[in-house]
């Protein structure tokens, strides 16, 4: 599994990069959206060595104050576990525990996964501006409220 994770600590790292400016804070890297806009985060450095304390956690979601933008830090428990008990000794934020969800490709062999009847799945390219807004729009609905319920805008 462990190149399974470097490549999604990778893809972590890389794709808040186009959208957002990039500070880093001790031992995080500080994805800076605009207020009102996309909401990003801090999270450990790509390639760094961990060891982080309520100090450091206190400086990044302090800078993230400073900015105006929302004080959270998203991390991989597997790949930076001392990092939840820094966050706990911090005290200020709340953690927020996620599993990693993963699809399973069996062997590894290539063979597609079975998608249940009447999905399609598609990649979106760069160029479809059309469908890569329409993707935005579902991710921000879908990730915008807690739980399972709908959010305020109601089921669709």
């Amino acid at each position: 599994m462990t190149g399974l994770l470097e490549r999604i600590e990778r893809y972590f790292d890389a794709v808040p990069r186009r959208f957002a400016r990039v500070e880093e804070c001790g031992p995080f890297t500080l994805f800076l959206g605009e207020p009102g806009g996309w909401v990003y985060y801090a999270r450990p450095r790509l390639g760094g060595t961990g060891g982080f304390d309520a100090l450091d956690v206190a400086a990044a979601a302090g800078r993230l104050r400073d900015l105006g933008l929302p004080e959270v830090l998203e991390w991989v428990d597997e790949t930076s576990p001392d990092l939840r008990a820094a966050v706990r000794d911090e005290g200020s934020l709340t953690v927020e525990e996620l599993p990693l969800l993963v699809l399973d490709q069996g062997a590894g062999d290539g063979t597609p996964v079975a998608l249940p009847a009447g999905v399609r799945v598609r990649l979106l390219g760069p160029g479809d501006e059309v469908a890569v807004a329409a993707g935005r729009a579902v991710s921000e609905l879908g990730f915008g409220s807690g739980g399972t319920a709908p959010g305020q805008l109601g089921a669709r």
